[in-house]
């Protein structure tokens, strides 16, 4: 009799493990689509609202000024609701394009490094051979503007011809002569002074400010930071930490958001 009970023990001990097992599998999956769901919540409470608002309108007894009210609410809701979806998109193209984008961009930026040390070497003999260095200089300039100030909502053209190995289409010529409208336009906004004559200087400039406000994010957090409970405070002591909180959490966000911040550029 006493092994029979044994199994039994077993047999529910396998049991409650195997339920267990499925309960967690099924909070795992209600938070991976709680997290689908809220991808984007803005465009979704746009159009809840929307969806009130227009329920509100259909009533027949409804006052006249909470009527003229509901009215305007409705207009700027549908403003707000076309700006979010635009929002979105560009995110989306942005994504899309960041990595054409990212090595068209840097492969510019060493074009124009190496252009730049060529003038500034004196190594050209003749002015003639300086005019066309800097000719290429602008070039150069106006394809780094290209990518920084393409259209958002647009599909991206690359500056450079599709390899022979490579999975996307070779250009065709109605891609090639909307490239170079492109590039027309943009070298008229430099000219006119719209846009940065300099744009290689230009990143520089955002990526340093990029990472100045990214530095000073960690200190901020001290300075605003709650009181900690006194339990949090003693857990801190006995593993060696100073009272202010600085461990080295702070160096560690700190990395951590430089990281970014370059992985961005």
């Amino acid at each position: 009799m006493p092994p029979s009970r044994g199994k039994a023990s077993s047999s529910k001990a396998t049991n409650e493990g195997e339920s267990s097992k499925g309960i967690k599998k099924q909070f795992r999956k209600k938070s991976t689509h709680e997290q689908t769901n809220d991808e984007l919540p803005g465009v979704q409470k746009l159009k809840s609202a929307l969806r009130q608002t227009r329920r509100l309108l259909a009533k027949d007894n409804l006052d006249a000024d909470v009527r003229v009210q509901t009215e305007r609410r409705l207009k700027s809701l549908e403003g707000d609701l076309q700006l979010a979806e635009t929002k979105r998109k560009e995110r989306a193209m942005a994504t899309k394009y960041h990595k054409v984008k990212f090595f068209e961009r840097k492969k510019i930026t060493r074009k124009i490094a190496q252009i730049k040390r060529e003038i500034e070497s004196g190594s050209p003999a003749s002015s003639k051979a300086v005019a066309n260095l800097e000719k290429t200089l602008f070039d150069l300039r106006v394809d780094m503007n290209y990518i920084l100030h393409y259209p958002k909502l647009e599909k991206y053209i690359a500056l450079f011809p599709a390899q022979a190995d490579s999975d996307e289409p070779p250009a065709n010529d109605e891609t090639n002569g909307k490239r170079e409208r492109m590039r027309e336009d943009i070298k008229a906004r430099m000219q006119s002074g719209e846009l940065h004559g300099e744009p290689e200087l230009q990143t520089v400039e955002e990526k340093s400010a990029q990472t100045k406000s990214s530095q000073a994010r960690p200190s901020e957090r001290k300075e605003c930071g709650g009181k900690k409970s006194k339990k949090d405070t003693s857990k801190e002591s006995t593993a060696g930490g100073g009272a202010d909180g600085s461990v080295g959490g702070d160096d560690f966000f700190e990395v951590d958001n430089d990281s970014s911040a370059s992985a961005s550029e």
